[in-house]
């Protein structure tokens, strides 16, 4: 069966990025050599998935994605992403992008049928995650905890959601970072993609019992974006 996976970077005090949606203090974070674990996660991701938010920092940090694949490519391959918007948004070069509003589950089943057998990376933010939950489609979560407090900002994961539902697996130190993971993959010559800061070297995988699938609800705030259509669509960008 196909898992939703939330893998992310937050800080010790549950934030995944600051009040100025910013990860620039994800950079400070000092970094060790990488170990091989994201590696080993994105081995069986098929889709990607991500807000708004989430998409349009990705374009402001690495811009150069909008005139090639190529940086796309160091850091997921050729995998195709559905990004959750209520606005407009600019498509990325020779990237499979599929812009999509509304209920998550539609877009799961799509994500589904693109890339049967293989697992469904959550990039962000947070309340998309909540809206899986919601649909009661979250497999596990992936928290690399950072020695870093924030104070405020965006949250892991804006849901209430206890023991009955949640349990650690594990937990592994590397550096400054950590994370849990469920399993270790190998690479088996798959080849080795580029390190990706959202990716983190102390390592927590949270298994996650899915709930009982609720109404649906509205797409939480983006930082350009209004609200949410209470349809579900899909704008297929994929520019050569």
């Amino acid at each position: 069966m196909t898992k939703v996976q939330y893998y992310t970077a937050a800080s010790l005090d549950g934030f995944i990025a600051d009040a100025d949606n910013s990860l620039d203090w994800l950079f400070e974070v000092p970094h060790s050599e990488d170990d091989g674990s994201r590696d080993a996660f994105i081995a069986d991701i098929g889709p990607l998935v991500m807000g708004a938010t989430t998409y349009e920092w990705i374009i402001d940090r690495y811009p150069e994605m909008l005139s090639g694949p190529e940086r796309w490519h160091e850091f997921y391959d050729d995998r195709p992403c559905w990004v959750f918007t209520h606005c407009e948004l600019t498509p990325l070069s020779g990237v499979e992008v599929h812009f999509v509003s509304g209920d998550v589950r539609p877009a799961y089943d799509a994500m589904v049928a693109a890339r049967p057998g293989r697992d469904i990376w959550i990039v962000g933010g947070g309340d998309l995650v909540g809206q899986f939950d919601d649909a009661g489609l979250l497999d596990e979560i992936h928290v690399h905890l950072t020695p870093v407090v924030l104070g405020a900002g965006a949250p892991l994961l804006p849901r209430r959601i206890t023991s009955s539902r949640l349990r650690f697996r594990g937990m592994t130190h590397v550096g400054q970072r950590g994370q849990r993971h469920p399993r270790r993959v190998q690479a088996g010559g798959r080849r080795q993609l580029s390190r990706h800061p959202c990716s983190s070297y102390a390592r927590a995988t949270i298994p996650v019992k899915r709930a009982t699938a609720s109404s649906p609800g509205a797409n939480g705030p983006g930082r350009k974006c209004g609200l949410a259509s209470p349809r579900w669509t899909d704008s297929h960008a994929a520019q050569s």
